[in-house]
Formats: C-alpha cells, structure tokens, sequence
C-alpha cells in the first residue's frame, strides 16, 4: 500500500507538472502567437479600407517576426505601387488636357490672315489695326501656360473670337455678354467658353436665314460659377445630341478636313471640366431642332491657384 500511495504521488506530481508546462506554454508561446497573427488581421482589414501607412510592431526571434515583416513590406509595397499609379493618372490626365486644349486651330489662324490681307488690299487700316489687335490678344489667352486663367481673361478670349468672326462673316451673327461683376475675379480652366461660341457660329447659324444671336453670361450661384451660351440658330435633333454625348463625329467628317469644324468639340469642352473639376460639375446642352441651343457649364468658384 504505501509502494502504491507513492506509486499515485509521483503520478499525480508528473501530471500536475506536465498541465503546468502545457498551461505555460500556452500563455507564453501559443498565447503570443495567436495576439501576433489577430494583430495582423486587424492590420489587414484596415489595409482593405484602403489605410495603408498601417504597420505591425515587429518583436522576437520566431516566426511573427517573419510575418510581421511580411506584412509591412507587402503594404509599404502597395503604397508606393498606388503612388506611382496616382503619379501616372495625374499625367495622364494633364497630357489629355494638353492634347484637348489645342490652342488656336490652324485653319482658323489662315483665314484670318487672309481676312487681314483682304482688308490691307482695300486700304481699311483702321479694321487692321482692330483685327491685329484682336488676334494678338486670342493669341496670347491661347499661349498661357497656365491651365486656368480669370473670368475676364476668358471673357477677353470669347470677346476677341467674336470680333474676328464678326469681320469675316459681318451680318452672319450678333452677340451680347451678360456678365456679373462678382465672377470676374474668379477662375476658370482656359479655352471653356470659345468652343461654345464656335459650336454657335460653325454648326447653329449654318443654313440660318436670319441674322444669328448669341448671348454669353456668367452668374455666381451658390458655390458654383454657372457660364451660359445660348443661341437662335437651328438647333439639334436627338441624333445630334447622342453624337455629341458620345463622343462620335459626324458621319460626313473626313480625317483630312482638319478645318474649323473638326476643334475641340463640345464633348472634348465637357470631358476637359470633368477631369479638371471632378464628377460634380459639367456641362448641360438644351436643344431641340429651329429652337436654338442653351450651353450651360458649372464649375466651383476658385479664387486662387489650383491646389
């Protein structure tokens, strides 16, 4: 009996040893192990919401170590990868830009030389002088190297535009602007408001057996700068309108006519507001055959350099 009591002693010593060892190894090994991969986790899930300046402490010789250092280089990685894209889109975005905001057409620049050559033959050099002057200032609006320009300055543009259309074509057309004073100061992505003019000028009064009107105004609403060109012309069909949302060119449009009408284009105007301002503001076009053509662009108010 007492070889037996000993016998259960020793056995019960060994098995309270062994639960004790197995009760430290968990707290200090498996414990530690299984804080460090829902630490990761964690880490992880914050990653997927797109945060990814997150990183795991990395402490010990084991494997979290490894799996911490795994995780940091994989989203440090990640970080630089989407740098790199945002860096690239950024370009992107500014060479279609660059690429839409073609400056002055050549076409348009010849014709007014021949304009200008015609008037120097019937010895008009009052009308030179205005023409020179009007394509001098259309010319140094279209050169800036800056992306956006003030209110006035692109006023200064669509004004200058018009006074050399006004010569070539005399009774074609009539414009009035109707401008608040408060928007003058603000500013506006350059070359936004002459392709709505042109769209009135080359498509609107084509055929037209009236004089045209058209009529520019600039109002401040809200937080918003809302530029309006509205004309009497022939207006658009359905057809046109799905075109022009589309991005489409007229079927009878040759590659080789790379005249006045084939410019920027009223979805170049829209896609060029849409990259610069973001999805918010755009333009609207309200149109409908003999009925005439209203453009509306909105765009925030900015007073200084674009961030």
């Amino acid at each position: 009996m007492s070889e037996n009591v000993n016998f259960v002693k020793w056995i019960s010593l060994i098995t309270g040893l062994c639960l004790l060892s197995a009760i430290l190894f968990n707290v200090f090994f498996v414990n530690r192990v299984a804080k460090s991969i829902i630490r990761v986790v964690r880490k992880m899930r914050l990653v997927e919401q797109g945060l990814l300046d997150i990183r795991v402490p990395v402490q010990g010789k084991d494997e979290t170590v490894l799996l911490g250092s795994s995780f940091n280089s994989m989203t440090e990685r990640l970080g630089g990868l989407l740098t790199e894209v945002r860096e690239e889109q950024v370009r992107k975005q500014r060479a279609e830009m660059m690429l839409m905001q073609a400056q002055i057409k050549p076409h348009f620049l010849f014709n007014t030389l021949e304009s200008i050559n015609a008037l120097a033959a019937q010895n008009e050099g009052a009308k030179i002088m205005l023409m020179v002057h009007r394509l001098s200032r259309l010319l140094r609006t279209s050169m800036h190297h800056k992306e956006e320009i003030t209110v006035q300055e692109e006023l200064e543009h669509v004004r200058s535009y018009l006074e050399i259309q006004k010569y070539r074509f005399e009774d074609l057309f009539h414009y009035e602007l109707d401008v608040d004073e408060e928007a003058l100061e603000y500013r506006i992505l350059k070359l936004t408001l002459q392709p709505l003019v042109e769209n009135s000028i080359q498509h609107g009064f084509d055929g037209l057996e009236h004089a045209g009107m058209i009529r520019v105004s600039v109002s401040v609403v809200s937080g918003s700068i809302v530029l309006e060109v509205a004309d009497n012309g022939i207006g658009m069909d359905g057809e046109a309108m799905s075109r022009i949302a589309e991005g489409r060119k007229e079927e009878k449009w040759s590659p080789m006519e790379d005249g006045e009408r084939g410019g920027l284009g009223l979805r170049n105007v829209a896609d060029r507001l849409r990259i610069h301002y973001g999805p918010g503001y755009g333009m609207m076009i309200c149109s409908s055959p003999g009925q005439g053509t209203t453009i509306r662009c909105t765009i925030p108010r900015n007073r200084g350099e674009q961030a």
